[in-house]
């Protein structure tokens, strides 16, 4: 059998014309799928965006807990610091005045017996300045006797006491 060609371009449209009834069939056919397909993208991308917002949401009051804790915290350790700092700084205070009064007591009880012999120097000096005691009485005529260049000089006699 051979096939004419009036009857090829017959079965060839044929041909065309079921694949043209089976595409729109077939489209047809998955235009409820596609918009159910559809539905549920749409669906997704809402559930998305809901759980994206709640998640921004989360990580916005996180953050926000997690600064207030940690201001809160670095407070706490800065007042105990400063409390300890203070505590210190009272007890060393209170250890420099100790000491310092303990230095000041050692001072004067070296210092003690040289002021008791420079007020016994100074009763001294006053004593030797004083005109008539009986030991300047007793020595004025031998002084009248002697040259004025061997009789000491009030100012020396002064100046050697001072040095006792």
């Amino acid at each position: 059998m051979a096939i004419t060609p009036p009857i090829l371009i017959v079965l060839i449209s044929v041909l065309l014309v079921g694949i043209a009834i089976g595409a729109l069939v077939g489209w047809l056919s998955s235009r409820p799928a596609r918009a159910r397909l559809q539905s549920e993208i749409e669906k997704d991308r809402a559930v998305h965006a809901e759980r994206l917002q709640a998640y921004q949401d989360a990580d916005g009051r996180l953050r926000e807990s997690f600064q207030a804790l940690s201001s809160a915290a670095l407070n706490s350790n800065n007042e105990a610091f400063l409390h300890l700092a203070e505590t210190r700084l009272t007890q060393s205070r209170t250890e420099a005045t100790a000491d310092i009064d303990a230095r000041k007591k050692a001072i004067e009880e070296l210092l003690a017996p040289m002021a008791k012999t420079l007020d016994q120097v100074e009763v001294g000096r006053e004593h030797l300045r004083a005109p008539g005691t009986a030991a300047d009485q007793a020595l004025a005529p031998h002084a009248e006797q002697r040259p004025e260049t061997e009789l000491y000089d009030e100012h020396d006699t002064t100046d050697e006491a001072g040095r006792l």
